[in-house]
């Protein structure tokens, strides 16, 4: 799993735990909604004059403006055209309209002003930097919005309590709003120490699967490579070819020149090989003098193709430390891969073809076409 999945997935259990809490804090408000009222209106706590002003704009329009947004967000947490990203946005800004509705058509209770700003709080730890501004500017309109009704739509109590009283909101919020940023920096710190712990362990297991030498992949990431592709293979859809390249008189190469001058050909060649297949290569160190290259996704043609021209200029390279008449060259297998075989099989299959391309007097390539 790569870090953006990783992300992505994190992100994406936050969204659904997100979308519960939307409905049970919606569900929950329209029951002590219709509590309330039922409570008011059987013990005659509202006056009848205010009876359908209470109806409609502390119960009915509340719900129903919840409810659409509520059903808007359904729709849109079941768009496929929607980005996780928005997809989450849209699930805090939900919440945020809940607490809102709630804070506004109920701003009596003087309590309730700090509700929009937990969907703040929320935006913070999803590490929405935009979001967390743009909601923490809303909140506070809304803020100033429903201090002013209170302040002049109730007067049980004296102007100065109300002004005690909306100071030490303000210090609530205040205290809120620097919670929220803390939330955010915390969660950014996070991230950054998981990405950065992530990366470093994928380097180590890169250089766990490279050979020192050639900077090739070795033994163990050819074993993984390989048994990935039996494991994904689909016969109507892919063409699989292992090609063994097995170096010739390489101990004659290292007998007169010493192992420095081996090591030379073979770092050669290495290049050779990153330079000819390029960046998306599964070109592998299998031991010694043996490289294997896996191709996916090729007919026969383009691979002899890519071979020959490996073949070619390895064994027209010209090494400073050799005498004149000495050059390098290679026997090549080729080996398509029939279902059913094992990776083990598979590869004898390309060392046959290798062990005969020598038999034929080495420096060429051979397909293999025989059966086990």
């Amino acid at each position: 799993m790569t870090f953006s999945e990783f992300r992505a997935d994190y992100f994406s259990r936050w969204q659904k735990r997100l979308v519960i809490e939307c409905w049970c804090v919606f569900i929950l408000i329209a029951v002590l909604s219709l509590a309330f009222s039922f409570h008011y209106y059987a013990n005659n706590l509202i006056e009848k004059s205010r009876l359908d002003c209470y109806f409609w704009f502390e119960l009915v329009i509340p719900i129903v403006l919840q409810l659409f947004s509520m059903i808007l967000m359904q729709i849109v947490m079941h768009s496929k055209r929607v980005t996780l990203k928005y997809k989450n946005r849209w699930a805090v800004i939900t919440m945020f309209v809940i607490m809102s509705v709630l804070s506004l058509f109920h701003c009596r209770y003087e309590v309730l002003f700090i509700c929009p700003f937990l969907a703040v709080l929320v935006a913070a730890m999803l590490s929405d930097k935009h979001l967390h501004w743009a909601l923490s500017a809303v909140a506070l309109a809304v803020f100033f919005l429903e201090s002013c009704l209170w302040f002049f739509c109730f007067s049980e109590i004296s102007n100065f309590e109300k002004i005690a009283r909306l100071l030490l909101e303000v210090v609530i919020l205040l205290g809120f709003f620097l919670l929220s940023l803390e939330c955010y920096h915390l969660q950014n710190v996070h991230i950054k120490f998981l990405y950065k712990s992530y990366s470093r362990q994928r380097r180590f297991v890169r250089e766990l699967r490279l050979e020192p030498l050639t900077r090739l992949y070795n033994r163990t990431a050819y074993a993984i490579a390989i048994n990935n592709s039996i494991k994904n293979f689909d016969p109507s859809k892919n063409v699989l070819f292992q090609v063994l390249i097995d170096l010739d008189n390489f101990k004659y190469v290292n007998d007169k020149y010493g192992h420095s001058g081996g090591d030379a050909v073979l770092i050669f060649l290495s290049d050779l090989l990153k330079r000819v297949l390029g960046s998306g290569r599964l070109a592998f160190r299998y031991g010694g003098d043996e490289f294997v290259i896996l191709f996916r996704d090729k007919n026969v043609a383009e691979v002899i193709c890519i071979i020959e021209q490996i073949r070619e200029e390895f064994n027209e390279a010209v090494f400073d430390f050799m005498d004149d008449g000495d050059r390098c060259s290679m026997s090549i297998g080729i080996a398509m891969y029939q279902q059913g075989w094992t990776s083990q099989k598979w590869f004898n299959a390309a060392d046959a073809a290798a062990y005969e391309a020598k038999s034929k007097g080495k420096n060429r390539y051979e397909v293999f076409h025989g059966e086990f």
